[in-house]
């Protein structure tokens, strides 16, 4: 059974663990709209528009990247939920 003690130290761990989650779901999801307002507002008049290429292919890897982080944080806070694991920060 788990130390009483421990408990709000275990409570505050899981809630900012949450958060960090809620964090990387809002700006994975703001990211994602980014990227696909690009997709759809590109000219497609066959001549290469190296600018709006440039921000589609940055928009791309923001999302990426703020996918992976998004992922990372839900993973962080199922180990520490299910094993009870804290993650390094």
């Amino acid at each position: 059974m788990a130390d009483p003690s421990r408990m709000p130290d275990r409570y505050a761990m899981e809630e900012r663990l949450r958060k960090k989650v809620e964090d990387a779901k809002t700006k994975y999801e703001a990211a994602r709209v980014k990227a696909r307002s690009l997709t759809r507002t590109s000219p497609d008049s066959g001549a290469p528009d190296l600018d709006g290429n440039r921000s589609i292919a940055e928009a791309a890897r923001a999302e990426a990247q703020a996918n992976r982080d998004y992922a990372e944080a839900i993973h962080a806070l199922s180990l520490f939920i299910l094993h009870g694991k804290v993650p390094r920060d």
